[in-house]
């Protein structure tokens, strides 16, 4: 499929509480960063993965067991 067809309008998403600080396009997925929340996108439908693990960063990034 096509993933940017510049013929349709605009989408706009909301992913967290405030605006999305970092965006990464991985393979067939997005991931936005959104304060304290990351959330992952499938990239050619834009909804919402439901991932096997949670995903938790403790202070500087490193998860919480680090």
């Amino acid at each position: 499929g096509v993933l940017w067809d510049l013929e349709s309008p605009p989408v706009c998403l909301t992913v967290g509480p405030g605006p999305i600080r970092t965006l990464l396009s991985l393979e067939d997925a997005v991931w936005a960063s959104c304060g304290p929340r990351v959330s992952v996108l499938e990239a050619t439908t834009l909804q919402p993965q439901v991932l096997p693990y949670p995903l938790a960063c403790g202070p500087g990034g490193l998860p919480p067991c680090c």
